[in-house]
């Protein structure tokens, strides 16, 4: 057995080492789909390549392929156990035009490509903390008969636990597209923004159901990284002023805490402009309708931040319940944090590193169902 792993790792270190910078490609990052997979998603056959990545500006994302498209032919030569589609290639150079064969939903495509050239490729580095994130973990808990899905373990303040599910639930389908084990999420997260909504379909006790939310970071479920075990949620609301403060984290000096003035909504575009008619500015004609109504009703608000390090501390409370979400926006009005915390009600507490270092006006915004508050936020 040993020898056979040991035959099996040098043949694929040999397939590795055999690709060059000149080699024409279609530019995607590949995954391949076993017997078994490919019967239960009735795949044509088994030896195709499901695009996991497409690397910007190639040769599949140009010809508008998607994530978890299934090529299977060159030129109508079909893909086998013998030739995958990497050898199908070897035929051609970058530049070269072909037409690529796959599968996408269940039905069968061709697409002319202009093939790229393999040293050309280059795939985006994201921080880790700016990775798009569900907040999910794989469980090893038996699938009923006649579900394909896998099951999952839920992170806390994370996208998945907004959306209501719960450790032990087993996604079936993302976005539509639908999910046969592990392997299938990984790429149906990766290649979108934070803050593209994601759609889950799920299976629990029987019962199917659907949930749709804007997706957060990793940065954002966590606390930005501030706080190791992430941000503090209270809930209910009826905490005590003791208990609350016990919960709170070592205050600094208190930062300057603004309105916003009417004279700065037209600079403000990336915020609703839904203030009282009495504050309103005359607006052109072309201006969408405002979405949101700025009466929030906020027991405490309080944010603290570290001068040197730019790191805030944020607390709130919410006596109402409805669904509930935190943005803050640099100068230029880039989200730079981005929180989706539910149906919620109660104090909400976390430390977050939104300035790097940079000083200047930032603003906080809170969203409960149709209801907000916005205010600036003073870096000296």
């Amino acid at each position: 057995m040993r020898y056979t792993i040991l035959l099996l790792c040098l043949t694929l270190s040999f397939q590795v080492f055999a690709h060059g910078d000149d080699d024409a490609v279609v530019g995607i990052q590949a995954s391949h789909i076993g017997e078994e997979k490919a019967e239960q998603l009735d795949y044509p056959m088994p030896y195709g390549s499901r695009i996991d990545r497409l690397y910007p500006n190639a040769a599949a994302q140009q010809a508008s392929l998607q994530v978890m498209d299934y090529i299977y032919a060159v030129d109508g030569k079909t893909v086998s156990r013998s030739t995958p589609l990497n050898e199908l290639l070897d035929d051609y150079a970058p530049g070269d035009q072909v037409e690529i064969t796959y599968l996408r939903q269940g039905r069968t495509a061709t697409q002319p490509l202009t093939l790229s050239r393999r040293g050309d490729l280059d795939m985006p580095k994201v921080e880790k903390t700016d990775d798009p994130f569900l907040g999910i973990s794989l469980r090893h808990d038996e699938v009923p008969e006649g579900i394909n899905g896998t099951p999952v373990s839920i992170t806390e303040n994370s996208t998945a636990q907004a959306m209501g599910l719960k450790d032990g639930d087993i996604i079936t389908a993302i976005d539509g597209l639908p999910v046969i084990d592990w392997h299938d999420i990984n790429p149906l997260i990766d290649m979108r923004e934070v803050g593209d909504e994601i759609e889950l379909t799920v299976y629990r006790e029987g019962e199917r159901f659907t949930r749709r939310r804007p997706i957060k970071s990793n940065a954002a479920t966590h606390g930005n990284h501030s706080r190791p075990d992430g941000p503090q949620i209270i809930q209910p609301a009826e905490k005590t002023e003791e208990a609350i403060e016990m919960q709170t984290l070592p205050p600094v000096a208190q930062a300057e805490l603004q309105s916003i003035a009417p004279q700065e909504i037209p600079q403000l575009s990336f915020l609703a402009t839904d203030f009282p008619e009495e504050e309103k500015l005359e607006e052109p004609a072309t201006a969408k309708p405002a979405r949101f109504v700025r009466n929030l009703q906020v027991k405490t608000l309080k944010v603290f931040p570290n001068p040197n390090t730019g790191i805030f501390d944020i607390q709130f409370e919410l006596p109402e319940r409805a669904e509930t979400a935190v943005y803050i926006y640099n100068p230029a009005g880039q989200p730079v944090y981005f929180n989706t915390l539910g149906d919620f009600s109660g104090t909400f507490s976390d430390r977050i590193d939104i300035a790097n270092g940079v000083r200047g006006t930032y603003f906080l915004e809170l969203r409960q169902g149709q209801q907000r508050l916005t205010r600036k936020i003073i870096l000296q």
